[in-house]
């Protein structure tokens, strides 16, 4: 079977945030640029950008197949490819992530990011702050 990414239609939002990790993502909208990874019209993975305060953000990535990581950033790479973003990063991505010019911020980081961490961050879910500078 073929893993295959795509953007969330409209119509699929109540679909994506029954399959959304919630917690660590943050809740999905239409507001938000969506991307899944499917098989057999199935959710393996899940992408979420948003523009929140003035700063694209990348909330991580989900992923519930091992070719869903790679699709859903080469997907989100097109959104990402000229401006800045910041992305909060679970340790298991970071390399991922790396390989698409994200690294260890070098200028300061947004108050509201550090609070959005801190309010995602559980027991078993740590969080990493990278950036990736406008190209």
């Amino acid at each position: 079977m073929t893993v295959i990414a795509r953007l969330v239609r409209p119509a699929e939002l109540a679909a994506v945030k029954a399959y959304a990790d919630t917690a660590r993502l943050g809740e999905p909208s239409l507001a938000d640029l969506l991307v899944v990874a499917e098989i057999d019209a199935r959710f393996v993975g899940l992408v979420r950008l948003s523009h929140e305060r003035g700063e694209l953000i990348l909330h991580g990535l989900q992923a519930d197949h091992p070719e869903a990581p790679a699709l859903l950033m080469q997907d989100a790479s097109r959104w990402i490819a000229h401006q800045a973003c910041w992305a909060l990063a679970q340790a298991v991505d970071t390399a991922l992530l790396a390989e698409h010019g994200f690294i260890e911020p070098s200028i300061t980081c947004p108050e509201f990011l550090l609070e959005l961490k801190a309010s995602r961050e559980t027991g078993d879910c740590a969080l990493q702050i990278l950036h990736r500078a406008a190209k």
